[in-house]
């Protein structure tokens, strides 16, 4: 890694460049129990790390009172896994061991990442009145390519005519991200605001191919094969206040309101999946000073937990013939409510919590 820094009068330069390469070896056993058959399988990898990534950030203050600035950041990873999978089958009433499989993998990534983000703070006043904004652009590309094998043996390591099966799994990611953010702080006399507005638009597009090629042409499987594409769109409006009651009791209450819009659309299956819903995520948070060594509070918050975009992402990473794993473009956030209620004394912390 190398980090570079300059400042001089109203201009300020940070930047960072991270290079990473390496490998890591995990090993997995695991018993696969069906009604009549036990599979025991050794799936040994080698996953290689190859990752180059950097940051530039560039502020200059225009007056006094407001600073603008800009910020890149940028990534760029290779990494590849290797694995052999050997499954060894039971026969569950003779426990007699049936046949093996063997697979072999290579799994290749390229993954780029790029955002930029552009902000201004204003100082309104010298008792801390300020406004910020910011515009973030995002673009993430994932290229997958999974090339495997697999052979199935009797006990005694002879092979099993017609059980060769060679395939090809490819799967290419797309995101777009568009953000703003509105941000005021405005502290008064009677108590402490700050309030503020966002806008998100996000557009995921992934295509996923599977081809056989186990006669030596290139055949693609329609079934395993998938063109999706996901857009999510929020508008959100927060507000929050902080005020001390007395002496020994602050308060501090917050409500966050949310309005999203998503359409999944699967070309393949000529499916698609719409939501639009409005949700309200409010905040309470209640302290007491008994003393300088004791501290009661109170904290309860709503919030929404949105998958991730590999998790929406249909691709099909095969271990074996018979195993993969995938993302399921339709899944739906959740939501939790959270409630605690701790104590402090001196060093030593205790909490009582519900989610």
């Amino acid at each position: 890694g190398f980090s570079l820094n300059y400042q001089k009068n109203k201009t300020t330069i940070t930047s960072n460049i991270n290079y990473s390469n390496g490998i890591i070896e995990p090993n997995q056993e695991y018993n696969l129990t069906y009604p009549t058959y036990l599979w025991q399988e050794i799936n040994n990898k080698t996953n290689y790390t190859n990752s180059l990534s950097g940051r530039l950030n560039i502020d200059y203050r225009l007056s006094d009172k407001t600073k603008i600035g800009t910020e890149y950041t940028y990534s760029n990873s290779k990494p590849l896994i290797k694995s052999v999978n050997k499954s060894f089958i039971y026969n569950r009433n003779t426990i007699e061991l049936d046949s093996i499989i063997r697979n072999e993998s290579r799994l290749d990534f390229k993954r780029n990442t790029k955002s930029i983000n552009v902000y201004s703070i204003t100082e309104i006043d010298t008792l801390g009145k300020k406004i910020s904004f910011d515009f973030d652009y995002l673009n993430f590309n994932s290229n997958s390519n999974n090339n495997f094998s697999s052979n199935s043996f009797y006990p005694n390591n002879s092979l099993i005519p017609n059980s060769n099966f060679i395939a090809n799994n490819g799967g290419l990611q797309k995101i777009d991200i568009y953000t703003t953010k509105l941000d005021f702080e405005y502290p008064t006399s009677w108590a402490n605001f700050s309030f503020g507005s966002k806008l998100s638009f996000i557009k995921n597009e992934s295509d996923v191919s599977f081809f056989n090629l186990t006669t030596g042409n290139s055949i693609l499987d329609p079934s395993k094969s998938n063109i999706f594409t996901y857009n999510e769109n929020i508008q959100a409006f927060y507000v929050s206040g902080n005020k001390k009651l007395s002496d020994k009791l602050e308060l501090q209450l917050g409500l966050r309101a949310e309005n999203t819009q998503t359409t999944g659309f699967s070309k393949t299956l000529n499916e698609t999946t719409k939501n639009n819903y409005f949700k309200l995520f409010p905040t309470v948070f209640l302290s007491y000073t008994i003393n300088e060594d004791k501290l009661l509070s109170f904290n309860y918050s709503k919030r929404i937990d949105r998958p991730s975009y590999s998790d929406l992402n249909p691709f099909r990473f095969y271990t074996t013939s018979f195993n993969f794993s995938e993302g399921n473009p339709f899944l739906n956030p959740s939501f939790s409510e959270n409630f605690e209620l701790s104590y402090t004394y001196k060093n030593a912390y205790s909490s009582l919590y519900v989610n």
